[in-house]
């Protein structure tokens, strides 16, 4: 599910002319109270390690802060947000970067656990093993 984003064929229109190296994905998996995120380029390496952050105005702040920081260190072309359905969990922070005008999809998490297999991590279910998934999805 698509959320304030264009279509995946006008996205892929939208980067085709971008370096990979400048196209970047956040892929963020929620909890309760607190979320992992990290951040990738579009050649699959991670370039902001694995961080944890609360789910309130200074953690979405503190994600911001780490994306928006690589992105202009990289002259990003594109940063998308990726971020699994979890129930209601993820509906505030997908609200939240909505209205701040950022790229913003939902990852179906059948989608993510298919990718957790393609990266040889099916049956391993951490966080990180979900951001690493959800950011070969985006990046896919």
């Amino acid at each position: 599910m698509l959320v304030s984003s264009p279509s995946q064929a006008e996205y892929m229109a939208r980067i085709r002319c971008v370096d990979r190296e400048r196209c970047l994905v956040v892929p963020v998996d929620v909890g309760k109270r607190s979320a992992m995120a990290l951040v990738a380029d579009h050649c699959h390496e991670v370039v902001v390690d694995p961080f944890t952050f609360d789910l309130n105005e200074t953690g979405v702040l503190e994600l911001l802060a780490k994306a928006d920081s690589f992105a202009e260190f990289v002259g990003a072309g594109s940063v998308r947000f990726g971020i699994e359905s979890a129930g209601h969990y993820h509906r505030g922070l997908v609200t939240r970067l909505d209205t701040a005008g950022r790229d913003v999809v939902e990852l179906n998490p059948a989608i993510v656990k298919d990718a957790r297999g393609r990266i040889g991590a099916r049956r391993v279910k951490t966080d990180v093993q979900d951001c690493l998934a959800m950011a070969e999805v985006g990046v896919a």
